[in-house]
């Protein structure tokens, strides 16, 4: 079983001892990458080192958000699992929670889970980031997918294979509430989505406070 971290469990109606606190709250749900889902934490990549889920779920916390992970088991089901997700922030909302108070942040297969709570969640205040989630293939594997919400999509120019998102939320019969695209130039491949890189936490920061310029 693969250990749980930084997961932020809805039991009882309560958020754990915050009950009081919890229409107040600005909540992100933060979902990793594919490597995690097979390997341990301190587990470094052959070429992108160390995945630092805690680092990230850190530098969100240090930011003011109640952030909600956990280390998904491997061959997790992406629809399954967004499904999942979708659950976490229905639970959030009959608190009180105004959707406006809640992100999903996704990099690479957990962007790709969060293209699809996104598509399930017809809830337009909701905010989205998907870090490095967007690839020539994904018109062809998830033909269906149509988001929701306000949208921020942040890929890496030496990542390869990786496209632009903005044509086919463009094509969507129903417009996002939002939508920004934003290119980086790390040089770093996939592997700037392994770090807490100031380059994609910043705009995820301000794209989750609000800021949808």
């Amino acid at each position: 079983m693969q250990s749980l971290v930084y997961l932020l469990l809805l039991t009882g109606g309560c958020l754990f001892s915050n009950c009081h606190e919890s229409t107040e709250t600005d909540y992100l749900i933060f979902l990793h990458n594919r490597w995690l889902e097979e390997h341990r934490i301190e587990e470094p990549h052959p070429e992108h080192g160390r995945a630092q889920l805690r680092e990230i779920v850190a530098a969100f916390q240090a930011e003011g958000f109640q952030v909600i992970t956990e280390q998904r088991p491997a061959g997790t089901q992406v629809q399954a699992y967004a499904r999942h997700v979708v659950g976490q922030i229905d639970s959030l909302m009959e608190l009180g929670v105004d959707p406006g108070r809640i992100t999903v942040v996704g990099t690479s297969k957990g962007g790709l889970i969060a293209e699809h709570v996104s598509t399930y969640l017809e809830e337009p205040e909701i905010r989205y980031v998907f870090v490095g989630a967007s690839f020539a293939n994904g018109r062809r594997d998830f033909p269906d997918l149509h988001f929701h919400g306000h949208v921020l999509t942040i890929n890496e120019a030496s990542d390869e294979g990786a496209v632009p998102l903005r044509a086919r939320v463009e094509e969507q019969a129903m417009p996002v509430t939002s939508f920004r695209e934003i290119q980086l130039h790390t040089g770093r491949g996939h592997g700037f989505l392994f770090a807490p890189m100031v380059e994609w936490i910043t705009p995820a920061v301000e794209w989750a406070s609000g800021n949808h310029r």
